[in-house]
């Protein structure tokens, strides 16, 4: 799970937000182009699930956790 306790402060914490928001966009734009133009692929499905997952379980919260700490210490 995602921890901010190694976010020394603000401005290590906007770049790790902006490096989470470049990843999340990244994954974005890799299941959409999975799941359009390989469509019936399994392998292709596949990696998009994955991708899908990685983006809930590790991206998402670590940009929910930038920006709680931001909010906290801006």
């Amino acid at each position: 799970m995602y921890s901010s306790t190694y976010l020394p402060d603000v401005h290590h914490a906007r770049k790790e937000l902006a490096r989470l928001t470049a990843i999340e966009t990244n994954l974005r734009k890799q299941i959409i182009d999975l799941r359009t133009n390989c469509r019936g692929n399994s392998s292709a499905e596949t990696w998009a699930t994955i991708y899908t997952e990685r983006l809930q379980q590790n991206v998402r919260p670590g940009i929910n956790e930038c920006l709680k700490y931001l909010a906290k210490h801006s």
